[in-house]
């Protein structure tokens, strides 16, 4: 049976959420590599603490969300940090770090890739049942 082909959307036509999940990496070893151990120290122990006084966005995921008609792509960025500000300045953070990875065109791509994926089931369910 032939691939059912599927067009794919632009990002004009989805809708984008940007969000922070928290991280389930370890901090130590993961959240700095400046090559002066004493330092990584230091700001991991502050990330830590911060961490204990439940400032998520210090540590943490950076996820994209594309949505169409209740389908979802995705896109992570892990190992996270995000400065200490309201509400406002960590979104803008969290966006500006967004866009710097691509991660809407990836959100997107996935998005697109998952409507393939279930048109393709779909298509081999109707054929299952000899319907069309």
């Amino acid at each position: 049976m032939k691939p059912l082909k599927v067009r794919k959307l632009k990002a004009s036509e989805v809708t984008f959420t940007v969000s922070i999940e928290p991280e389930d990496f370890e901090v130590r070893g993961n959240a700095m590599c400046s090559g002066d151990a004493k330092y990584d120290k230091k700001v991991e122990d502050q990330i830590l603490r911060d961490l204990e006084n439940g400032y998520q966005e210090v540590w943490c995921c950076l996820v994209v969300t594309a949505e169409w008609q209740g389908v979802k792509g995705h896109a992570s960025l892990g190992c996270c940090s995000f400065k200490k500000g309201d509400g406002h300045s960590v979104k803008r953070q969290s966006d500006q770090r967004a866009k710097e990875h691509g991660m809407h065109q990836e959100a997107l791509d996935d998005l697109n890739w998952e409507l393939q994926r279930k048109a393709s089931e779909c298509r081999a369910l109707l054929a299952k049942l000899k319907v069309g």
